[in-house]
């Protein structure tokens, strides 16, 4: 249930950012920090497709945060 709302979530935000192809969101794993100051979850997906899509994966983050 929550996986499947994060997706979803992680989806429209991809759209939003106009960084979306359903070949990236295959790509998306989640994970529970050891740290919880880090959050509840976590992901890579930025730093896997900052290369494809030709932009830094911090600038990638930032676009994907704010969608």
């Amino acid at each position: 249930m929550v996986w499947t709302e994060l997706t979803e979530a992680f989806a429209e935000a991809l759209r939003r950012a106009d960084l979306y192809a359903p070949e990236r969101l295959a790509r998306l794993e989640l994970a529970i920090p050891r740290d919880p100051s880090h959050g509840d979850w976590a992901t890579n997906l930025a730093l896997v497709i900052a290369r494809e899509v030709g932009r830094p994966p911090r600038e990638v983050a930032d676009a994907i945060a704010r969608a």
